[in-house]
């Protein structure tokens, strides 16, 4: 668990303005496309059981208007030392029939749940399935939130292999800025409205039940408007039944100091007015 203290830990992107859902926040009701999240700044616009979202300004609509940005989730890859990819799962490319989609709403969160099972592949040719499951948590209190990633009954290919997560951005009125551990947003003015920070670890679990800490290596590139991301597990022993990882995503504001991303959120509300003034100064 992340301290309530200043975050030094990742966008999807379009998903790190969906964690402002102030009290009145309009809750999603289904998993079909259209609006699923809106509060007074922003609205989030749902593919419907995929895995890609627009973000607006509350005063947009789902087809025009002030955008702030795109998320899409690319696939689930296992690659060799020397980056020849063995299989993938295209998530983009998952239908609705090969995937699911439940809301839970709590006191505090509003949980989505997007469950893919698909095909593996090796190029053209069908190797196994795998279970792909996101899971947003959105606090409905803060401008904080979470989400996470599992990779279940991977059909491993290799004994010295590591499984890789990569998604895209698309700001098509603002600016993307990476940094080692995350990506961040600014609108066309500037002002910083969203990042993701991912996680420096992540957890495999294996057949008999034991754990192995995976180190999570990114690689961004990014032209300021379109940005990928790799996020890479290394570290652990090919062959885990599941993966298990934890990134952060937060809106409002953010900084880049040195290689890492800084995200306030949820805390920026409760720093002292000066201590906010001189972090802004490092932008």
């Amino acid at each position: 668990m992340r301290s309530t203290s200043v975050l030094v830990t990742l966008a999807l992107v379009a998903v790190p303005l969906m964690a402002a859902m102030p009290s009145n926040a309009v809750a999603p009701e289904s998993c079909k496309p259209g609006v699923a999240f809106q509060s007074d700044d922003v609205r989030i616009w749902f593919a419907g059981h995929k895995g890609f979202f627009k973000v607006f300004d509350t005063n947009g609509s789902e087809d025009e208007g002030p955008t702030h940005f795109d998320y899409q989730m690319g696939g689930v890859s296992e690659f060799t030392d020397d980056n020849a990819a063995l299989a993938t799962m295209s998530l983009d490319e998952a239908f609705p029939q090969t995937s699911t989609c439940e809301i839970v709403e709590t006191e505090e969160f509003v949980n989505m749940t997007i469950s893919i099972t698909d095909d593996v592949r090796d190029g053209g040719h069908r190797i196994g399935t795998a279970t792909v499951d996101f899971v947003y948590h959105f606090n409905k209190s803060s401008n904080g939130a979470k989400f996470d990633l599992f990779v279940e009954d991977w059909p491993w290919q290799g004994e010295e292999t590591e499984l890789a997560y990569d998604f895209r951005v698309h700001a098509a009125n603002g600016e993307l800025s990476e940094a080692e551990n995350g990506i961040g947003y600014s609108d066309e003015n500037g002002n910083p409205r969203g990042y993701i920070e991912w996680a420096p670890n992540a957890t495999a679990i294996y057949e008999d039940e034991h754990e192995e800490t995976a180190i999570v290596d990114s690689e961004t590139a990014n032209d300021g408007q379109n940005a990928h991301v790799n996020l890479r597990f290394t570290n652990v022993t090919a062959g885990y039944t599941l993966l298990e990882y934890d990134p952060w995503m937060g809106s409002g504001f953010w900084i880049i100091v040195g290689p890492l991303l800084v995200g306030l959120a949820p805390v920026e509300d409760l720093l002292p007015a000066g201590v906010l003034s001189s972090l802004r100064a490092l932008l």
